[in-house]
């Protein structure tokens, strides 16, 4: 199995969102109560765009969520919330990393510990921000710009690493 560890803050959303005029004008109608509010405005369609050619390209991929987004209504709520965005393949995500917030667990204990319940997996890829990874993972990680968030680079780096 390939699998994918998907973090979401500074990948799939980003600073560059943050200043584009579509979440300018999200913003401005979320601030005059004619949007309801709902955490798929936070996520960049274009990123998710990105992510949805990564897995047509990548078919096999199966896609657990390492983000902190899990902590709030764990991978199915998530799911939901990339859905909305626009993502096609909800089926493509199967499961979320363990919560270990304590302060001496890292985000690479978190993937090490699902990697370690899962033999099955034959190639993985960890695409985040920042790289709080296990010494044994870097090799394995994409590390995209919080400025930028996924890129079509991005994404050519995890298609070579699953393989």
């Amino acid at each position: 199995m390939k699998v994918l560890f998907l973090d979401i803050d500074g990948v799939l959303n980003s600073r560059r969102y943050y200043e584009s005029d579509e979440w300018k004008q999200i913003s401005s109608q979320l601030n005059s109560d004619s949007l309801k509010y709902s955490p798929h405005f936070l996520i960049d369609r274009n990123s998710i765009a990105l992510l949805n050619q990564l897995v047509q390209c990548v078919p096999d991929m199966k896609i657990v969520v390492s983000s902190t987004w899990k902590r709030y209504g764990g991978y199915e709520l998530t799911k939901g919330y990339l859905v909305q965005a626009g993502f096609l393949y909800p089926d493509s995500i199967i499961d979320y990393t363990p919560d270990l917030a304590e302060p001496k667990y890292c985000r690479g204990d978190e993937v090490q510990w699902w990697l370690d319940k899962h033999s099955e997996v034959k190639s993985y890829c960890i695409v985040d921000d920042d790289d709080d990874m296990l010494c044994n993972q870097l090799n394995n990680l994409v590390q995209t710009s919080s400025r930028l968030g996924l890129t079509k680079e991005d994404c050519e780096k995890i298609r070579i690493k699953l393989g």
